[in-house]
Parts: structure tokens; sequence; C-alpha cells
């Protein structure tokens, strides 16, 4: 009797994890919260030193700005959605209208980026990107 009982609870026990397993993914799959922190953060193809030439080379400083020379910053919010595509594109911060123009367009024209996780499940994550304007153009340096 016990070695009947023994063998149908290891035969049962591997069911019950697999049943658990699927019950957990299709939690993260249902799941349309959109997070600041997450276990591994979404990232630009590439990782930060491709987004800092793809601002480099994108950004356009605005024609309406050249005579006053000023130099700026726009911080501009998106949803990166758990295929990579960028959603809910919006101004986080910005003073300028003619910069917030600008960083909205190029970091409406950026690629999908690598989803951000947790648990090894892709997830929806909000992130805040800085867009900088320099009349000379910036570097988009680390130390900034």
């Amino acid at each position: 009797m016990r070695t009947v009982l023994f063998l149908l609870v290891l035969a049962i026990k591997p069911l019950l994890v697999i049943g658990q397993s699927a019950e957990s993914a299709n939690k993260w799959d249902r799941d349309t919260t959109a997070y600041m922190i997450v276990e591994t953060p979404p990232q630009f193809p590439g990782g930060i030193d491709a987004l800092r030439d793809y601002l480099r080379t994108s950004v356009r400083y605005p024609a309406t700005a050249l005579n006053e020379r000023i130099r700026d910053r726009v911080f501009v919010q998106v949803t990166v959605e758990k295929d990579g595509a960028l959603s809910n594109i919006r101004l986080h911060y910005g003073r300028r209208e003619d910069f917030i123009n600008e960083a909205l367009r190029v970091v409406r024209l950026m690629p999908r980026w690598q989803p951000g996780a947790q648990d090894g499940h892709p997830l929806r994550v909000n992130v805040v990107i800085p867009v900088e304007f320099c009349p000379e153009g910036c570097a988009y340096n680390a130390q900034r």
C-alpha cells in the first residue's frame, strides 16, 4: 500500500509543478501593469552606448534656438512593451516647445528595445529618456 501511495505521489507531483508554472506564466502574460523597476530593465538595442550614438546622430538642434545658443535637456517618458515596441510616448519634463517637439520626434523614431523582465517574463516598463540639446552638438558622455 505504501509503495502504491508513494508511486502515486511521484506521478502527481510533476503535474502540480507544471500546473503552477503554467499558472505563473499566465499571470505574467495577463499582466498589463507598466512597471518602473524590474529585475532586468529594458535596453536600447546595442546598450547605452548605442543609445548615445543614436541620440547624437538623430537629434537636430532647432533652428529657432540657434541665435540664443541655449543648452537644455528634455525628458521623454515611454512605455517599453513586452515585445520591445515603444508606446505612450509623452513629455516628462521640458521647457521649450521647439526642444520638446524635437525630442518627441527622435524618440518616436527609435527602434524596438529589448523588453524588461521579471523572473524571465517580459513586462511593460516605463522609462524616462533624457534628450540633450547643445548648439555645438552634445557628446553624450557617461559623466553627464
